[in-house]
Order: C-alpha cells, then sequence, then structure tokens
C-alpha cells in the first residue's frame, strides 16, 4: 500500500519542491511503513530490503528533482539518505521499538502483561555483560521474531552507554539513532 502512495507522490507532484515532495511522502507513504512496527518488524534481510526498496524509489526521484538526472545504479543508499535528512526505515524501527520500551518500562504505557514477560538482568558481581534485559538463546526464528525481544535485544545491542530507569526518553532515542545510524553505514 505505502508503494502505491509513494508512485501516486511522485506521479502528481511534479511541480512540487523536494521539501513538499518529502512532507507529502512522510505522511501517506511513510507512517504506514512505521505502523505497528514493534509488532511486525522483519528480521530476514529481504524482507528489510522490500521495505527500503519503497524508500529508496523515493529518495532517486528527489534526487532527480534536485539535479535533473537519476543517480546511477548501484549508488550508495546512505549517501541519498544523508543528503536529503531521511533516516533508514531500520533505524526508524529501532527507535520506536526502544521508544515502546521505555514507556513499558517506566509505566507511561500500562500493561503489566507485557512488563512481566520483559527479564531484567541483575548483576550480582561486576562482570562482563551489562546487557540492561536478559534474553534466552532464540534458536527458532518465532523468538527472534517476537516483539519483545526485538525490542530488548535493540537496546541491548544499542542501549549500553544509556540508563533506561534514569535518562529521558529523548535522550534514549538520540543514543539508539545514533548507534543505529554508524552500524548503518
Amino acid at each position: 500500500m505505502s508503494a502505491r502512495h509513494t508512485g501516486f507522490i511522485i506521479r502528481n507532484s511534479k511541480s512540487f519542491n523536494t521539501e513538499c515532495v518529502k512532507k507529502l511522502y512522510f505522511c501517506y507513504a511513510r507512517s504506514l511503513l512505521d505502523y505497528c512496527s514493534t509488532v511486525w518488524s522483519p528480521i530476514d534481510q529481504c524482507h528489510k530490503m522490500s521495505l527500503e526498496k519503497i524508500q529508496r524509489r523515493l529518495l532517486k526521484y528527489l534526487a532527480f528533482k534536485s539535479d535533473n538526472i537519476y543517480p546511477p545504479r548501484k549508488f550508495p543508499e546512505n549517501r541519498l539518505l544523508e543528503r536529503f535528512s531521511i533516516p533508514a526505515l531500520e533505524i526508524r524501527r529501532n527507535i520506536l521499538a526502544v521508544s515502546f520500551l521505555y514507556k513499558v518500562v517506566n509505566g507511561y504505557i500500562d500493561t503489566p502483561e507485557i512488563l512481566e514477560v520483559i527479564k531484567f538482568r541483575v548483576p550480582q558481581l561486576q562482570l562482563r555483560s551489562t546487557d540492561t534485559f536478559y534474553l534466552p538463546t532464540a534458536r527458532t526464528k518465532l523468538l527472534k521474531k517476537s516483539p519483545i525481544y526485538l525490542m530488548c535485544s535493540t537496546f541491548n545491542k544499542y542501549g549500553k552507554s544509556c540508563d533506561i530507569f534514569y535518562d529521558s526518553q529523548r535522550c534514549i532515542r538520540s543514543i539508539i539513532c545514533l548507534k543505529s545510524m554508524a552500524n548503518f553505514q
């Protein structure tokens, strides 16, 4: 559905400037790609790429509007993302997952059913592992794809330098964004 919206935006925005096209994309297409992403976030590379392909199509169109020429084949997507100040969809999904986890852990979303499933790692001694959440080894894709496992593993991966109980949501989001961007490129 969001691919159709992106095509609609590209076909009907020939006389608009790039900022207007970006706003239309954010409102109509990217909002569908972000909707409930904490529940359905893909873990397979082929599924991630099919979502990123929708955004890449818009980025190429924005480059065409700016330069009057499409970027060459195999042009690095991260350079287009940087140029137009649009974060990758995977980074947005990471930020949304950690934001939801933050709200559950700090009581902004009252869901005791979810909170009782989250396992906190309480270190007994000074150990090497600084993970905030305990995650069992995922032997099946079903566990790997579960939303709680994805949220906790994302925070453990990118949130080593922040405290989910003390830091503000804005601080945690910016740290996750910076570390995800460094990992993405």
